[in-house]
This record gives structure tokens, C-alpha cells and sequence, in this order.
């Protein structure tokens, strides 16, 4: 059984943020991706395989 990855969705206005904007601006990956774990929208549940 494989792992579907989605990309991952930050709502407009968490982009809009001073923090999240400065992480991008100083290219503070490490920041961005904490980042992303606080304001990432809640991911869908993925659709089971369907068999054959």
C-alpha cells in the first residue's frame, strides 16, 4: 500500500503574516516550516484505494 502525498495549503492571510514573511524574507527554512505546521489548513482524509 502507497503513501499519497497532497500538497500542502497555507490559507492567504498566514502568508500575509510579518513572522511567516520575514522566515521567507531571511530564507529561514527551519522557520517556514514551523510555520506551516501552526497554520497549515487541516489536510483532507485521503479516499481509501479502490480494488479491483
Amino acid at each position: 500500500m502507497g503513501i499519497t502525498l497532497e500538497p500542502i495549503e497555507l490559507p492567504d492571510w498566514a502568508w500575509e503574516r510579518a513572522d511567516v514573511r520575514q522566515a521567507l524574507r531571511k530564507r529561514d527554512i527551519g522557520a517556514v516550516f514551523r510555520h506551516v505546521q501552526r497554520y497549515a489548513e487541516p489536510a483532507r482524509p485521503a479516499s481509501p484505494p479502490q480494488q479491483e
